[in-house]
């Protein structure tokens, strides 16, 4: 085979991304030329091609040592360099590469990108003028100078008026979009760039992201297998795949999927992240535990992280290092409603081992904190102090952080009152008003076609997930008084308040309000008088003290059954169900 017809068949496999039978072409000219730089180049485009761009630059420098002033072996250099996060040798190559030839505007642009990485903005703002000189239709130096501006999202619509084709300025109107969580927006920008430039693996990670934040993780799973048929070395695309498989309970899959994916990028701090989340859903605690303080060693000051190991900490009853990481995370987000509920879960099991070192801690918290419901919850409860005027907003605030993972956890507590429940009201007929309805149990348990249901409940998580059961004929997020006080016509057959009453003190409204129409309720069981607040924050009633208020309120035939409500700590949990009519 001749010199001119291997490289000839080298090139023709080289375009038709054949690049492994092109690099042993390639290397078989090397052989016989082992000084030819454009050989060097060529196996450098096919490792960058292939995304080892450490054997990439290596050639590259081969090539240029031989010829140093040939600048397209510096632009393939500056590229590489690049893409393995050397941006100030990156620009160096650039700049001896414009040295030589000044007309290429993809240098002076990409030489932008990277000042503006590094945060020289002038400098940024300078190159992508003069690549914009050089060609007077190219639009990505302009996109350029528009995510420079005051106005950027102004700017990039500006740009697209001029220039409708450009593909850039949508997919960066997409990630304006996903910033100010304006997920539908987002994925239309995402959806026009991938039409101009259907091989853009940023706009399908951007619609991807888009997808998963609008809770559609079919089409979310698409863009990212399209990315990854695109780059089979997407990081991006690998962990986003591998966390929808853990999320639909595939395990095996998403393991291998994380796995190659950290193989890649081993400081990847999300994929890091979503791998520990699955290696805790599968009871892998202390595997997840070694995963989770990776990643906290690589983003110490990011919240999500510590929140996330603080939570397997918790589950391995490490409760001093939990309530550690929790507190740094709340610290750095204050305002992010899951790691105070984390705090305050966290805090009532210290409490059941060390009351006083919990309750220092809380009186602590509740000292630097005093606006923060939860603080001020927990430390009522452990003083044995009612908080009415602050239970409501605590209830919604709680069960809307709870939400996702209320019916597993009830499951670990051997949660019964759905069953209990119907075995005290029979078959019910006619309309029902699920007070505190959660995320459908009730209706789950009681469904029929002579029943329609109407839920009710403070938390529009918990309504969110009640709504996809379609068991509800209305669903309204509400407090139970404000509901009762301006309640829907016609009356119901029954209402049912399951597990909803021990978070109430004083039952005297609540009660006065459903009459007289038939109620079936449960209460946790007290020994005390009236009702008394424990330290887990949740109320206990009086057996007679209710029965008394029912009589009160007019219901004259009161059936009580004593009954197991759940496990707590492993212990059950005594109460009462009332069916009062």
């Amino acid at each position: 085979m001749t010199y001119d017809f291997m490289f000839s068949r080298a090139l023709e496999l080289h375009q038709d991304g054949r690049f492994a039978e092109a690099e042993q072409l390639y290397r078989q000219i090397l052989e016989t030329a082992p000084k030819n730089p454009d050989i060097l180049n060529l196996l450098g485009l096919v490792a960058q091609a292939r995304g080892v761009h450490n054997e990439a630059v290596t050639l590259f420098y081969k090539a240029i040592k031989i010829s140093p002033d040939h600048a397209p072996y510096r632009f393939n250099l500056a590229l590489s360099l690049a893409e393995l996060g050397k941006p100030h040798e990156a620009i160096e190559a650039y700049q001896k590469m414009l040295a030589l030839t000044p007309d290429v505007k993809e240098a002076w642009y990409n030489l932008g990108q990277l000042h503006k990485t590094l945060g020289n903005f002038q400098t940024a703002a300078s190159c992508f003028h003069k690549a914009a000189a050089l060609d007077k239709t190219y639009a990505e130096p302009l996109v350029g100078l528009a995510l420079l501006s005051d106005a950027p999202e102004k700017d990039l619509n500006a740009l697209l008026f001029l220039f409708p084709d450009c593909a850039e300025a949508h997919y960066q109107l997409s990630v304006i979009c996903l910033e100010q969580n304006r997920y539908k927006e987002a994925l239309a920008h995402a959806r026009s760039a991938l039409e101009l430039a259907p091989e853009s693996t940023d706009a399908c990670l951007a619609a991807a992201f888009s997808c998963l934040k609008l809770k559609d993780d079919a089409s979310a799973r698409d863009y990212f297998a399209k990315t990854y048929a695109i780059n089979p070395k997407s990081v991006p695309a690998l962990a986003g795949l591998a966390a929808i498989a853990s999320r639909e309970r595939e395990f095996d899959k998403a393991e291998a999927l994380f796995v190659k994916a950290l193989e890649l990028a081993p400081n990847n701090t999300e994929a890091l992240i979503n791998y520990a989340d699955m290696l805790y859903q599968t009871g892998r605690l202390l595997e997840a535990v070694e995963t989770s303080r990776k990643a906290v060693l690589l983003a110490p000051d990011n919240p999500a992280v510590s929140n996330n190991l603080g939570i397997i900490c918790k589950d391995l009853k490490d409760f001093d290092e939990a309530l550690g990481l929790f507190f740094n995370a709340y610290k750095k987000s204050p305002q992010t409603e899951e790691f105070s509920v984390n705090i305050y879960e966290t805090l009532l099991l210290l409490h059941r081992e060390k009351p006083q070192e919990a309750e220092q801690i809380a009186a602590n918290w509740l000292k630097d904190s005093p606006e923060n419901i939860f603080a001020q919850h927990l430390s009522a409860a452990f003083n044995g102090q009612s908080d009415n005027n602050g239970d409501s907003l605590f209830s919604q605030k709680l069960f809307d952080n709870f939400a996702s993972s209320y019916e597993q956890t009830l499951k670990k507590l051997n949660y019964r009152l759905p069953e209990i429940i119907k075995e005290c009201i029979g078959t019910p007929r006619g309309l029902v008003w699920d007070l505190g309805c959660g995320t459908g149990l009730i209706a789950e348990q009681l469904k029929s076609e002579e029943i329609s249901f109407i839920g009710v409940d403070i938390s529009a998580a918990m309504l969110d997930i009640a709504r996809s059961k379609n068991l509800y004929k209305e669903l309204i997020n509400s407090n139970i008084f404000d509901f009762l006080n301006n309640p829907p016509a016609p009356p119901p057959a029954l209402i049912i308040a399951a597990d909803i009453f021990c978070y109430m003190g004083s039952l005297e409204g609540v009660i006065s309000r459903c009459a007289p129409c038939p109620l079936c309720f449960s209460v946790e069981k007290s020994e005390k008088d009236g009702f008394s607040i424990t330290t887990d924050g949740r109320y206990k009633h009086n057996k007679d003290y209710v029965n008394n208020l029912l009589t009160k309120s007019g219901y004259a035939e009161i059936t009580i059954k004593e009954a197991v409500i759940r496990l707590e700590d492993g212990k059950p949990v005594a109460g009462f169900v009332f069916m009062a009519r």
